[in-house]
């Protein structure tokens, strides 16, 4: 377990990282502490020295590049994360040199302070494995260790030589497979981590020493728990598919859990282990296709070079569906095109391209891209577990969206008449748009748009007909004089009213008066 201290001169951001890192629950971090200043963290420190500390730079008495410098000179194995401003990259520059390993931008949030602090404690963790390992006795067991450490390593994107060097003298035979297990992320998952990666480890221990089979585990690497395999000969690779099979099967009976597994091809050089995770990770991407409890194997992959076997008119049967806002025939469509049968010789690239596809075009012709922005309407293609679940999910984002659309349909409806009835109050007063979308509490252009949609006609459109028909009547009633007719429609100017109107009738206010009387 690992402790934490929070430095910073401002309590409410020292007590605030200290509440909301309590929130996050990092696994393995039981103790956070605080300090005011530098002077405070220094007098904590040596009476009780934490593993990780989270540090203001600019602080009074005892600043933080203070603080890193005389507890690196004397604890160097306290790691720090310093916090900083945008304005203070020189500092953060100074602190790296000092020996900080990480920095947070303010205002941190949440998700920064889970992901370097995670970070960090894995980091944390691979130092006590190598001291661990310098300690082991047991010299089996220190290699199965140093493995695990040397290929977390190499798996990474930068690699030093001597890593490469070091496990070919660890790796007893020339061939390898790597294996990927994909678990379906939910909250027993992630209550159960721990217990997981046990039953992990015992699990394959159990069956690989059955079958005779050299395994390294690593169970954090990634995304995905990865097994690497070496093995004697390449005839072994048939055990190591039943050995997945077998493995998920156990595992499934111990934890509520769905899993899919799948493999490589095998290759005869370590040098080699990095194309075979690569492989069995987009094996694993095959797992929507495949369902739960399957071990998907690389070389039964579709050749790439296949093509999304769907035509315009398939596309237009989607569209149409979707433009009469017929959700039985969009379900049915949705459960053709993303059945096994449809799909058995596409790539999972022409799968994903499908589901984004058809997703656009929900998203398009509905016209509802504000749904589809926020955040919880989103869904990754990558974290589906199943076809049946991306089917779904398909089938009720267009139900939810129809309801935001009868809902929306319905509040704009609202918002017009509200905007008309106001006009019919107060066309002989000095009105305008930008006074009524105010008043409507909607943005000026979409108003205008939405406006011209319910009624057939722009804001200034209205305004003139109701202004023009009121003003026809009045002019009926000859007691009323033409200037006065036009102070009573909205116009200050009998001129400009004159001219609206000749505009709109083409006759002026006399000539109407005077047919009308005659009529």
């Amino acid at each position: 377990m690992y402790s934490l201290l929070v430095v910073d001169d401002e309590k409410v951001i020292c007590e605030g990282l200290k509440h909301r890192i309590n929130l996050l629950r990092i696994p393995k971090l039981n103790s956070i502490k605080t300090a005011l200043n530098g002077r405070e963290a220094l007098k904590i420190i040596d009476k009780d020295p934490p593993d990780i500390i989270i540090t203001d730079i600019r602080m009074p008495e005892v600043g933080g590049l203070e603080l890193i410098e005389t507890v690196s000179r004397n604890k160097p194995n306290i790691k720090f994360i310093v916090l900083s401003g945008y304005e203070t990259y020189d500092y953060i520059r100074s602190a790296f040199k000092l020996g900080a390993v990480d920095y947070l931008l303010k205002p941190v949030s949440s998700d920064d302070l889970e992901y370097h602090l995670c970070s960090l404690i894995k980091k944390l963790d691979n130092e006590q494995k190598l001291k661990n390992f310098e300690t082991e006795k047991n010299t089996e067991n220190s290699n199965v260790l140093l493995i695990q450490l040397l290929l977390s390593q190499y798996l990474h994107p930068k690699v030093e030589k001597k890593i490469l060097v070091k496990l070919k003298e660890l790796f007893p035979h020339n061939f390898f497979i790597a294996g990927i297990i994909a678990i379906e992320y939910n909250l027993d998952y992630r209550k159960n981590l721990d217990l997981i990666s046990g039953q992990f480890e015992l699990l394959i221990k159990k069956l690989s020493y059955k079958r005779h089979l050299k395994f390294s585990y690593l169970f954090n690497h990634s995304k995905y728990p990865v097994i690497i395999f070496n093995i004697s000969k390449k005839e072994l690779y048939p055990r190591i598919v039943k050995l997945m099979k077998d493995f998920t099967n156990n595992l499934e009976k111990i934890l509520p859990l769905n899993l899919v597994a799948a493999t490589s091809s095998v290759m005869n050089s370590v040098s080699s282990i990095k194309k075979l995770y690569s492989q069995a990770e987009e094996a694993i991407s095959y797992r929507i296709m495949y369902g739960s409890n399957q071990v998907i194997e690389y070389c039964n992959l579709p050749a790439k070079s296949q093509k999304l076997n769907l035509s315009k008119g398939d596309f237009i049967g989607i569209e149409n569906a979707l433009k009469l806002r017929s959700v039985k025939q969009f379900n049915l469509l949705i459960d053709k095109y993303f059945s096994r049968e449809f799909l058995k010789t596409q790539t999972i690239e022409n799968v994903k391209k499908l589901y984004h596809v058809i997703l656009k075009k929900i998203t398009d012709i509905m016209n509802c891209q504000e749904y589809f922005l926020t955040e919880e309407n989103k869904k990754d293609f990558d974290k589906f577990f199943s076809l049946e679940e991306m089917k779904s999910y398909l089938k009720d984002y267009l139900y939810k969206i129809l309801q935001y659309i009868s809902q929306h349909e319905e509040t704009e409806k609202t918002v017009v008449d509200i905007a008309i009835k106001y006009l019919k109050e107060n066309y002989m007063k000095e009105v305008n748009m930008a006074e009524v979308s105010n008043m409507v509490s909607m943005n000026y252009s979409y108003f205008s748009k939405l406006f011209k949609n319910q009624t057939g006609m722009t804001f200034s459109e209205y305004l003139l007909m109701l202004r023009m028909e009121e003003s026809k009547r009045l002019l009926k009633d000859p007691v009323i004089k033409i200037y006065e007719v036009s102070s009573m429609v909205g116009y200050e100017n009998a001129h400009n009213f004159s001219r609206a109107f000749k505009n709109y009738f083409g006759i002026s206010p006399k000539e109407f008066r005077k047919n009308n009387a005659i009529i």
